[in-house]
């Protein structure tokens, strides 16, 4: 199994993102995760969890689901130290995102532009932006951002507002944001598969948004980019930065925006460069050393069956 920010923070959160969507749910989905731990096999890891600041009960469901796991591991330091204060009875990891290998996925599967994408940018230069619908701090500095890409696009790199986070409704804060500029930026339907969202990210100048997706895909693809939340309840965003040596591409509030901006046209690519291979060869490592658990946990499973079956008849008499 892999990520979920302990499950999303919790059944409430989960069944707000049930709602959204129209689908049905049971009363608390945690138990799907948590219930597949106890499920027979010969092997079993929950990879790329991410961990905030838990309280007492979930660290005793994550303790609990521990046990029938054989291995842990967790997207970042951060998420370590958190994962460290439940009594956990399997082994513990800690692993880059997964989100990383995004550009492998990509190449390997050929994602492409969508034509309407190509169509409307003509081969300008351009820049990925994107916000969630915090209107109080929306509203406060609204002014403020539409300047700030306004200047930005300027200087002749196009500003993209890319939905990411569908159920958190970005789409209805990005529309926002185009009103108020006059529908002067490239606007993006939010029923854009998210395969070809990230194929535009990737062929950016650089991100600004609140999408931790939309951060780690395009440093993924040694493109420089900057989030703008607040460190309290955000600790995703400090450690995917934070461990990385990237911790000044993150600003507190919107008033900082144009600052961040300064920063990430400054910022050396090379240095993202190498931080994205290492990270991709990182995660090679893990998952190589988990194929190899795999197959030796199977191996050992058929030779137990067949010991068994080979033993039962003496057994019973």
């Amino acid at each position: 199994m892999a990520g979920g920010e302990v499950i999303h923070l919790g059944d409430e959160g989960l069944l707000a993102i049930y709602e959204h969507f129209g689908r049905q749910s049971i009363a608390k989905p945690t138990d799907i995760v948590f219930g597949w731990s106890q499920w027979r096999s010969p092997f079993k890891s929950w990879i790329a969890l991410g961990m905030p600041p838990p309280d007492q009960a979930t660290l005793d469901a994550v303790a609990e689901a521990s046990k029938g796991l054989d291995l842990i591991s967790v997207r970042g330091t951060l998420s370590a130290q958190q994962a460290a204060k439940a009594e956990l009875h399997c082994e513990l990891k800690v692993i880059p995102d997964i989100g990383w290998l995004i550009p492998q996925l990509a190449e390997h599967d050929g994602w492409a532009l969508p034509d309407t994408f190509v169509s409307a940018i003509r081969g300008q230069p351009y820049m990925v932006f994107h916000a969630l619908p915090w209107w109080e701090a929306l509203n406060e500095h609204g002014e403020y951002v539409v300047r700030t890409l306004r200047d930005i696009q300027a200087t002749g790199v196009r500003v993209v507002l890319l939905p990411i986070t569908d159920y958190c409704s970005d789409h209805a804060a990005l529309s926002w944001i185009n009103e108020r500029a006059s529908g002067e930026f490239l606007l993006l339907d939010p029923s854009l598969p998210h395969e070809e969202r990230a194929v535009i990210l990737s062929g950016s100048q650089f991100f600004l948004g609140q999408s931790l997706h939309g951060v780690i895909t395009t440093l993924a693809c040694g493109i420089p980019a900057g989030a703008i939340v607040p460190s309290q309840g955000h600790q995703k965003f400090v450690e995917a930065l934070g461990d990385i040596g990237l911790g000044h591409l993150r600003v507190e509030t919107w008033d900082q925006l144009g600052e961040l901006a300064i920063h990430l046209q400054k910022q050396d690519m090379r240095m993202i460069l190498e931080k994205a291979e290492e990270r991709r060869g990182n995660l090679a490592i893990h998952f190589d050393a988990l194929a190899d658990r795999i197959v030796k946990s199977r191996r050992r499973t058929r030779l137990s069956s067949l010991l068994g079956n080979l033993f039962r008849p003496c057994n019973s008499r």
